[in-house]
């Protein structure tokens, strides 16, 4: 896992085109994510296999979309449509998970799943009730009361 460089963009972006770019031709949905503030405002990151991009996410910190102090907000988790259901996305959130929970101030990571949340649950997250929204906390102490603005 990698951060991902400004030149690799459309290609991430690519990723998601057959599961979030309904009813859009690909250049419109390319200028869309292009000219997306939610996409600009996080960092992305990259799982590669033989130096092809395999999986990408995103990453928001603190203090966007009603994100507390210590924690993060994991998104637009995708995989090559050529290498879904081999493990790159469960790889790719577990690296992202134990980069993010290594740093001293990580209280908790949120994510919202559109798909079924049991693929996150299984890498550790907890659903917050009974919504799309789970997180994953270094202490059970860190438990959210509510859902950030991003879900």
């Amino acid at each position: 896992m990698r951060q991902a460089t400004v030149s690799e963009f459309d290609v991430i972006y690519a990723l998601g085109f057959d599961v979030w770019g309904e009813g859009l031709s690909f250049p419109d949905y390319l200028s869309l994510c292009r000219s997306s503030q939610k996409y600009q405002r996080g960092t992305w990151y990259v799982l590669t296999q033989d130096e092809r991009i395999v999986a990408a996410a995103i990453i928001y910190g603190c203090g966007h979309f009603g994100l507390g102090v210590g924690c993060y907000g994991l998104g637009s988790l995708a995989t090559s449509h050529l290498h879904r259901r081999q493990g790159y996305g469960a790889a790719l959130t577990k690296a992202i998970g134990k980069m993010l929970l290594e740093r001293p101030e990580t209280k908790a990571i949120y994510l919202h799943s559109d798909i079924d949340p049991q693929f996150y649950q299984k890498l550790g997250y907890r659903r917050i009730g009974d919504s799309q929204c789970l997180y994953l906390a270094k202490e059970q102490q860190s438990m959210p009361d509510t859902i950030p603005d991003y879900f």
